[in-house]
């Protein structure tokens, strides 16, 4: 798995908590499918990334600015679990963590209304982190020693 997909795993994970249903985002209409449940839901999806000037020190590398979002969907904007309160919630668990292997903390850039149909609300919180893209050399052919004559 490309570290993309490991990176929304490891938040899905920070985010879990009782009473929300928190995965990643399987396809996009699923934030438009009426809920099987009262739960609340996150939908953690990774956008892609921008890229600095590459730095070649033998090998080259970039850092990368990789964006990401929270969907959140509740019955409600106040309350408990409702779209604010979890906002505070995910505010709390992600602002400042540094995921393995990132270069830098996560930190957001938005939080925001989406949609809002029939007491579906539905607000997104955009973040970012930073992460080094590095240069994988091409492997040298290497040849197996069939003999070695010492001569003394």
């Amino acid at each position: 798995m490309n570290y993309y997909g490991q990176y929304e795993d490891l938040l899905v994970e920070r985010l879990r908590m009782d009473g929300v249903y928190t995965s990643v985002l399987p396809y996009v209409e699923a934030l438009n499918v009426v809920r099987p449940t009262n739960k609340s839901q996150l939908f953690v999806i990774i956008n892609g990334g921008n890229f600095e000037e590459p730095s070649n020190l033998g090998v080259i590398s970039q850092l990368e600015t990789v964006n990401c979002e929270v969907f959140i969907r509740a019955l409600k904007r106040r309350g408990e679990l409702g779209i604010f309160d979890l906002y505070e919630k995910i505010s709390r668990r992600l602002l400042g963590y540094k995921l393995p292997h990132a270069q830098s903390a996560i930190t957001f850039n938005s939080f925001g209304y989406v949609a809002g149909v029939q007491n579906n609300w539905q607000y997104a919180l955009t973040f970012s982190f930073g992460h080094y893209k590095v240069e994988s050399p091409d492997e040298q052919p290497t040849e197996t020693i069939k003999q070695i004559t010492n001569k003394i």
